[in-house]
């Protein structure tokens, strides 16, 4: 069953501290499939272990392939995603920070009250519309001031040739942007191998963990992008680290 919504909408949020998440201002929310991993991956190893190696990986070898899956955790609870901003400080405390000053961390909060089951338990998709007046600039900064500026979105554009099935328009004839959103322990749970994923179930069960990634097809890349753009259906919140 999918947690009941709030009445403004069901809402997953996600800490990150790492360097990398700072793109967020011209270039959306950026997987792990930037560091050099396969746009087909979900496709290749199953949806079943991606989750459960997510969640719990067993070897070094999943480790190094979780460094380039495609993969954006989020959770259920605020206060989980917000442990997470503080990384290894937990001795620390998170303070609310200007936008236009040098943050520290992030919170990003995903607005998932539109999306629909994807035909399988625990599994959903949600269709949406960039939006890159979302841009967020430093104003004394001309390197980002001029990213914005120069900034586009490479699934919208004409010159990317969408197969065929991957299309999807809106009531205004512009593409539709797709993420799929794993509910980890609902969709371990309705398999016939909760054994084998029994410990991965119980860790995502205390994390409330779901798994987002994005699900438009990009002809350069032969398969789906490694981003979330800019758009309204998520939202940033930026803060110091204190002690």
């Amino acid at each position: 069953m999918v947690p009941s919504a709030s009445p403004s909408g069901m809402l997953l949020f996600r800490g990150d501290r790492n360097g990398d998440a700072k793109v967020y201002r011209t270039d959306g929310l950026i997987t792990r499939l930037m560091k050099g991993g396969r746009p087909d991956v979900v496709e290749i190893a199953g949806q079943w272990e991606v989750s459960r190696a997510h969640v719990m990986p067993r070897t070094p070898g999943e480790e190094r392939f979780l460094s380039q899956t495609p993969f954006l955790s989020f959770t259920e609870d605020r206060a989980k995603a917000e442990r997470y901003a503080l990384g290894r400080q937990s001795n620390m405390r998170l303070e609310p920070s200007h936008k236009m000053a040098p943050e520290d961390t992030l919170l990003f909060t995903l607005r998932v009250d539109g999306m629909r089951s994807d035909g399988h338990d625990g599994v959903f998709v949600l269709d949406y519309n960039c939006d890159y007046s979302q841009i967020w600039a430093y104003p004394a900064a001309d390197d980002y001031i001029n990213q914005a500026g120069n900034s586009s979105c490479e699934f919208c554009a004409p010159s990317n040739v969408v197969v065929a099935g991957e299309e999807r328009i809106d009531g205004k004839g512009r593409r539709l942007h797709r993420i799929r959103l794993v509910r980890v322990a609902q969709f371990l749970r309705s398999g016939g191998l909760r054994s084998r994923y029994a410990g991965a179930i119980r860790q995502a069960e205390r994390d409330r963990e779901w798994l987002i990634y994005p699900m438009d097809y990009i002809q350069r890349l032969k398969g789906y992008s490694a981003r979330v753009p800019p758009s309204r259906i998520w939202s940033v919140e930026w803060f110091k680290v204190v002690a």
